[in-house]
């Protein structure tokens, strides 16, 4: 399995928790990837949207058009172009009426991505995984927003406390 593949499943499903590939969710579950067109981003859509995650919330930017191919517009996934300077006002537009943004996953982590990013979560319980530490000299994450790094060494200790390891 390629190490992009296996990020992007261990950010989704060891520190998110929001799901195993193999399973369906039978509620509607919204999540945005900040970073989508990136190598851990494509994966990490393409198991949301096997898994029924939607609706997607994807950041690109010279790649919006690529991770247009990945998503499903009639699920009310979206995919905004993150130099845009109407970035979070526009993901919260795309936001399904009455919806909350509690999961987002930030394949970039840095350059102001999990600022924007904590603007567009619900401060109710919010969850941010991202694939390195937040830089200490931009924008603080708010304490409201449970924010993690996801490691890919965190595979192998749920496999070991499973007794595969």
């Amino acid at each position: 399995m390629p190490l992009t593949a296996m990020m992007a499943t261990v950010l989704l499903c060891s520190v998110l928790g929001m799901l195993q590939p193999w399973n369906k969710l039978a509620e509607k579950t919204l999540l945005a990837i900040y970073g989508a067109a990136s190598a851990v981003g494509v994966y990490a859509v393409q198991l949301a949207t096997r898994s029924g995650i939607h609706s997607l919330m994807c950041v690109a930017g010279k790649g919006v058009e690529f991770v247009e191919g990945l998503i499903d517009r009639i699920a009310e996934d979206v995919v905004v172009d993150y130099r845009k300077p109407s970035l979070v006002e526009d993901i919260r537009a795309a936001l399904p009426e009455g919806q909350k943004l509690m999961f987002a996953l930030d394949t970039v982590s840095g350059k102001g991505s999990y600022g924007n990013i904590c603007k567009m979560l619900s401060t109710d319980g919010g969850k941010l995984t991202m694939v390195l530490p937040p830089d200490l000299g931009e924008e603080k994450i708010p304490e409201v927003i449970m924010a993690e790094q996801g490691q890919v060494g965190l595979a192998f200790n749920e496999l070991k406390e499973l007794g595969f390891a």
